[in-house]
């Protein structure tokens, strides 16, 4: 490893170079060295997920797939209130502090909040089931399994957030290689006894592989566990607007899928999901892992500007060959699904399109996200626009919703945050 991340790195300098016309400097060079841990550990995670994902989208079929993807979606917002954005505000002050000590305050701090939102979330969910099953026109079981599923996700996302403060690449990169080995394994356990193979068989294996994790990563921060409230005014200020940017979040990727699941049924909302596994998978793991770097180095440097400079710079010369990359590997990726998932060429296209989008816009808002409370609070408003535009769209078109519809009016509402973002990011201080 070491010798490959030698020559990366000498390869890296000199496309560098050859793009900006400068060479690299110390700050980046430390971040591809972080980044190239995960990349290499998340990487792996990447393929052995996106590999279960062919198997289990053909042996489950889009109905039950649909589940899985419904399931997927709730827990995704459910665990929005159970961490309260206090995630992304950890990764900012654990990766800007300077001693061990404070980032253990931090820590302590947003431990305890996080625990007692978990609880109580998780409890009223259980109790009124019935009702929010009712008014999101679900089946209960499946708001029961995204409530437990929401469960693990959100530990997991809090200890994530930790590792990422302290810079623990390495670890985190051994760490999720081996959480994808364990869903692997237990969902190819539950599928050699048919009568488990359900949506629930896949939920099970994810909530396995996140356990572990947990575990993992809590063994490793073990002395940076406790219990403060000495920063938890500040953690949860920050965490405030984070929570009200990720409403974006909930309102393109989660609540696109509720809205299929009720104007066009599951087995619309497995072909769905199973282009958007094809596309935004790889698109989010690979932003997953480069925002897992991207974001604490930012956080503890001060951009005047030439980081956007450089985004534009890379998004103008690779936005369309990214896009034809998506585009064959959405195709291949789809056909291996089977044929119960038709292969619709405009839809292809269009995930493509949004792919490629997605990583810009991704980088982006991540980039004004690192300027502190001012840019948090920027990326929270301008996302709550964006994802009511694309929620009004979708009302206003749900009589005659198709899945063309979905992805178009995701590509204007992520297309609506760049221009704002590249508008107003020099004001942004």
């Amino acid at each position: 490893m070491a010798v490959f991340q030698e020559k990366a790195m000498v390869f890296a300098g000199k496309i560098h170079l050859r793009i900006f016309g400068y060479e690299m400097g110390e700050e980046m060079r430390k971040f591809l060295g972080h980044l190239s841990w995960s990349f290499f550990g998340g990487g792996i995670a990447a393929g052995i997920l996106l590999g279960l994902n062919i198997l289990a989208g053909r042996w489950l079929g889009p109905e039950e797939y649909g589940k899985y993807g419904l399931v997927i979606a709730i827990g995704s917002i459910l665990v929005i209130p159970m961490t309260l954005g206090i995630d992304t505000a950890l990764t900012f002050y654990v990766s800007r502090d300077v001693s061990d000590s404070e980032k253990n305050e931090n820590i302590h701090s947003s431990l305890w909040v996080i625990g007692l939102f978990i609880i109580a979330e998780a409890s009223a969910v259980f109790l009124f089931s019935e009702q929010i099953s009712s008014l999101l026109d679900i089946v209960e079981s499946v708001l029961i399994v995204g409530a437990i599923f929401s469960i693990f996700l959100a530990i997991r996302n809090m200890f994530d957030a930790v590792t990422r403060g302290f810079h623990f690449f390495k670890y985190q990169s051994i760490i999720r290689t081996i959480e994808a080995l364990v869903i692997f394994s237990v969902f190819i356990s539950l599928a050699w006894k048919q009568e488990l193979l359900t949506f629930k068989s896949y939920i099970i294996a994810m909530s396995a592989g996140y356990i572990f994790s947990n575990i993992a990563i809590a063994f490793k921060i073990r002395g940076s566990i406790g219990i403060s409230t000495t920063h938890t005014k500040k953690i949860m200020s920050y965490g405030s607007f984070a929570i009200l940017g990720s409403l974006f979040g909930v309102m393109t990727n989660s609540l696109d899928k509720i809205f299929i699941n009720t104007y066009m049924g599951p087995e619309q909302l497995g072909i769905y999901t199973a282009y958007s596994t094809a596309s935004l998978l790889l698109v989010g793991q690979m932003m997953t892992l480069f925002i897992n770097v991207f974001f604490p180095t930012l956080s503890s440097i001060n951009d005047s500007g030439l980081i956007l400079k450089k985004i534009n710079k890379l998004a103008g010369i690779f936005f369309v060959p990214t896009m034809l990359g998506l585009t064959i590997a959405t195709w291949l990726i789809v056909s291996l699904f089977g044929e119960k998932y038709s292969l619709d060429w405009l839809l292809v296209i269009e995930f493509s399109f949004l792919g490629a989008l997605t990583m810009y816009f991704t980088a982006l808002w991540w980039l004004i996200a690192s300027k502190g409370r001012t840019g948090i609070r920027f990326t929270s408003f301008n996302g709550i626009i964006s994802g009511v535009i694309f929620c009004l769209l979708m009302f206003i078109f749900s009589s005659n919703l198709s899945l063309y519809h979905v992805v178009l009016f995701l590509i204007i509402s992520i297309f609506y945050n760049i221009v704002r973002g590249n508008l107003c990011y020099a004001r942004i201080k």
